[in-house]
């Protein structure tokens, strides 16, 4: 019985071997991968115990192999042992030469199950050339969410100009800071000029399998400026650090782009100019929500109230502290982070700053 037993065993390891699958007549390259190997087997353990000498092919339909992809998608803890990335890839080619829209996207969410740095350039080019704009957009939402540093610039490297430019002007970008960013832009367009890519070699249309994909309009380009100085444009460049700025006003592509040059040159003297206060223009605006606080000012008569915009609260008014000399506020400001009011008494304006929880008078305009 032991040796029936294990005879058993062995022609069934033998068999697993030896399985040649199939995809509609297509062979699939499974590089003698024994989980998913076994996993198909087991799946046909009926049809092989009725012809256990003469079944070395399995060849599947359609819509077997979809039931077949559907009993194994919850085996969560052997996903990274049965859907290797050459498996997942290889898969993704064959239904894509066979064109099946069903197995195309069960195929290509496992696709995106896979996507990490390591793989990214991979499936980025993969999707472009199957003209997958699901796998194109999970890409960018994998890099948008991605926390990138100064040893990953290269990442972005790989995108499209649309597809980059749709990032830059995205505040989800993650990234340690807006240097990142500018170097970032710099080197995808070194590598532009470097292989001579254009725009017009990158479409990705989008496949009738890819119909009910939702995703946001293309962006509008700007057909009179260069895509460097886009890029720029769409960054917020007067983040950046003035040593940064300097360097790269010396590229010798913003040498030979004069957007791109103007562009790093109102950075810097943005940057350099004292007269700027707490003003901050749409290039220099935070990313983050975190870095600014939004604060509501209401002045009535001689009394200023206010309230900290915040989402997730109810908000609630603050009475400041009111001023004797405060008869009537015609104006209320903010500059350099502080509150400053313009009061009339009499026939005289005067101008105060609440400055450590006081008023405190600043000039008197007529004088």
């Amino acid at each position: 019985m032991d040796g029936t037993k294990r005879r058993g065993v062995n022609n069934t390891e033998s068999l697993q071997t030896n399985l040649e699958v199939q995809l509609e007549g297509r062979k699939l390259n499974l590089n003698e991968n024994e989980p998913i190997t076994s996993a198909i087997y087991y799946f046909c353990n009926k049809r092989i115990e009725r012809e256990p000498k003469e079944t070395r092919i399995i060849n599947f339909s359609v819509n077997t192999f979809t039931e077949f992809l559907d009993t194994t998608q919850f085996f969560c803890d052997d996903f990274n042992h049965m859907w290797t990335h050459a498996i997942i890839l290889e898969l993704w080619k064959t239904v894509i030469d066979l064109q099946i829209p069903e197995l195309i996207a069960i195929i290509e969410k496992k696709v995106g199950r896979i996507m990490c740095v390591d793989n990214i350039e991979t499936i980025y080019g993969m999707a472009y050339l199957y003209q997958s704009h699901a796998i194109v957009l999970q890409t960018r939402i994998f890099l948008q969410r991605l926390y990138i540093k100064a040893d990953e610039m290269h990442l972005y490297c790989i995108l499209s100009f649309k597809d980059f430019l749709s990032i830059i002007k995205d505040d989800c970008i993650q990234v340690e800071s807006e240097d990142i960013v500018l170097r970032s832009i710099f080197l995808w367009a070194e590598k532009q000029e470097s292989s001579g890519a254009s725009e017009d070699g990158q479409q990705c249309p989008k496949r009738k399998v890819d119909c009910n994909v939702p995703c946001k309009e293309e962006n509008e380009l700007n057909e009179n400026t260069s895509e460097l100085s886009q890029l720029l444009r769409a960054s917020r460049y007067g983040l950046a650090s003035i040593e940064c700025l300097r360097e790269l006003s010396k590229h010798h592509l913003c040498q030979k782009d004069k957007e791109a040059k103007l562009v790093i040159t109102e950075a810097i003297n943005y940057k350099l100019d004292r007269n700027t206060h707490g003003y901050w223009p749409p290039f220099a605006y935070p990313r983050s929500f975190s870095d600014i606080e939004l604060v509501g000012v209401l002045a009535d008569n001689n009394q200023v109230s206010l309230t900290y915009l915040e989402t997730s609260k109810i908000e609630t008014w603050e009475r400041l502290p009111s001023c004797p000399l405060h008869t009537q506020i015609e104006n209320v400001t903010v500059f350099d982070n502080e509150l400053y009011v313009i009061t009339s008494t009499d026939n005289e304006s005067l101008i105060f700053v609440f400055r450590n929880r006081k008023w405190k008078f600043v000039i008197d305009p007529s004088k």
